[in-house]
């Protein structure tokens, strides 16, 4: 019994030490959302490639940091949205930075000082089909309610592999 005691507590430190480590990254991530955009938006990129004609991409080719140019454009634009133009704060949101940063990019274009705290915590909890459902039915695009299905089937030549209408 001891020893199952035993593996039972370090299982859960192990565990606790794991999401300590996950918000921590995310919360990483978000900080450099805002050094990013602080570089971007001051141009000092142009100071750090030491070079004053230097471009954006330049300094993303040259940053160590191995994020993809949309990843950096993603960074900006939920930063810029969330915290300069609507003012939440950065660690009202960051839980949902690394997991969801998709459905934060998805929010930009439909989120508004009203919305935006209703929309938070939908992108926390609703699962990815519910989430397409409502990004789906907030743009007035047709959502499964709405729907007559048309299904046609079909079927599989166990012989060639090819697929055919029945």
């Amino acid at each position: 019994m001891e020893n199952k005691e035993k593996r039972g507590k370090e299982g859960f430190n192990l565990d606790k030490k794991i999401k300590e480590n996950e918000l921590t990254r995310r919360q990483l991530l978000g900080e450099n959302a805002v050094f990013l955009t602080e570089i971007f938006d001051k141009k000092l990129y142009r100071e750090i490639l030491g070079d004053d004609q230097a471009e954006w991409s330049g300094y993303l080719a040259q940053t160590d940091v191995y994020y993809t140019r949309n990843e950096v454009k993603n960074l900006i634009g939920i930063y810029r949205k969330f915290t300069l133009e609507l003012g939440i704060e950065l660690k009202n949101y960051v839980d949902i930075f690394s997991e969801h940063m998709n459905r934060l990019v998805n929010l930009i274009s439909v989120v508004d000082k009203e919305s935006v705290e209703e929309w938070l915590e939908k992108a926390r909890q609703l699962t990815s089909r519910d989430w397409n459902y409502e990004m789906r039915k907030v743009r007035h695009l047709v959502v499964s309610d709405d729907c007559k299905h048309k299904y046609q089937q079909y079927e599989i030549c166990k012989v060639c592999g090819e697929k055919h209408k029945i």
